[in-house]
């Protein structure tokens, strides 16, 4: 996701957004679900401010500017 989109931090929050998915999907044992869902739920409140400047267009990119 970073590579495709150059926001380093929907990449972040995509892995935690899929680490709890495959583990609910895996039926993981329960303290192992709970933390990767937990986990997930801190990555996406991490980044509130990243996903406002994204959403704002004001979030910078990694690597050079596409043509």
């Amino acid at each position: 996701m970073a590579a495709a989109t150059r926001y380093v931090s929907l990449g972040s929050i995509g892995a935690g957004l899929v680490l709890a998915a495959l583990v609910l999907a895996a039926r993981g044992p329960d303290p192992v679900a709970l933390a990767a869902a937990l986990t997930a739920a801190l990555v996406v409140l991490r980044h509130r401010s990243n996903l406002r400047r994204i959403l704002g267009g004001t979030e910078r990119r990694v690597g050079p500017p596409k043509e």
